[in-house]
């Protein structure tokens, strides 16, 4: 009858939010982002409110919004090149890379522990499983940076470059990425990157770096001679703007690597935000150069 069925309902909703999954709260942290973006127009999404519906798939259309899911299944599809409904773990990261997202083998590994038969890692995913690597990647409410990028571990003891020397170092690679001199001044440089990236790219960056830069301050909290940058803090922010994102495993790996998280380094002028977006997006080997791997392991050292 009626009443034996709005019980069962009840039962199923509250079991499944006994069972609710990390991956849940990640792909909430998913739709609240997606439902910011758009204007928090509407309902804020909530993964409660859709557990009482087994499918998870039509949960997750339920949470996310189908639009969202089809975009996410049309990147499955791409990577799913035999059509077997699977696909190996690590042809997740091409498939967020084609999306314009940034991740790395360690992001993954990480998701996958214990995931699989007898608790055991998965070595691939269905449909499902990819929705929930991407969220899990780069929405996790409470990211694990423990162990970071490919093995790389932070170093609590590492010495500390100055700023200047990070801004010099960061030069060099600008240089060498964008065919820049040494004799170029702030204005060469941004030419520099909009002629390797493109005017129109180029000029939403310059959009989104102005509508977020703030005063360049010294330890002491007093400015730098009118100067202005983009805080390394709010770099992953300044991404998605542009419609890019990087997980935050990476790009702390990145950004420790160059220095750019020690005390008078932590901002970007406009040139060095493009060689950012170049170096974690565009850059062919799809990797985090072994270059900065190294000079993040000689300065630790």
């Amino acid at each position: 009858d009626t009443t034996a069925g709005a019980n069962t309902t009840r039962l199923v909703a509250r079991r499944a939010r006994r069972k609710r999954s990390r991956s849940w709260d990640c792909l909430e942290a998913m739709a609240v982002a997606n439902h910011t973006r758009h204007g928090a127009i509407g309902r804020r999404p909530n993964a409660k409110a859709v557990m009482v519906e087994r499918d998870e798939v039509r949960r997750a259309e339920k949470l996310l919004g189908i639009d969202e899911v089809d975009r996410l299944r049309r990147a499955f599809n791409r990577a799913d090149i035999d059509r077997e409904g699977e696909i190996d773990l690590y042809d997740c990261l091409v498939a967020f890379q084609q999306m314009g997202r940034r991740a790395v083998r360690s992001d993954l590994t990480k998701w996958a522990k214990g995931r699989g038969p007898h608790g055991r890692a998965l070595r691939s995913v269905d449909f499902l499983g990819f929705v929930k690597a991407y969220a899990a990647t780069f929405y996790d409410p409470r990211p694990d940076l423990s162990t970071d990028t490919d093995g790389h571990t932070p170093g609590a003891t590492a010495a500390k470059p100055k700023g200047s020397e990070v801004h010099a170092r960061l030069k060099v690679r600008m240089n060498a990425a964008a065919g820049g001199t040494e004799g170029d001044g702030d204005l060469g440089q941004v030419q520099r990157w909009a002629d390797k990236l493109g005017s129109k790219q180029m000029a939403l960056m310059e959009e989104v770096y102005e509508a977020r830069a703030v005063p360049v301050r010294r330890p002491d909290g007093s400015t730098v001679g009118g100067r202005v940058g983009l805080p390394v803090s709010v770099l992953r922010e300044a991404f998605v703007d542009l419609g890019y994102d990087v997980s935050a495993q990476t790009l702390s790996s990145w950004a420790h690597a160059l220095g750019l998280t020690d005390e008078g380094a932590g901002s970007l002028n406009l040139s060095e935000f493009a060689y950012a977006f170049y170096s974690l997006f565009l850059d062919p080997d799809g990797a985090i150069p072994e270059y900065l791997l190294a000079d993040a392991e000689t300065t630790a050292g």
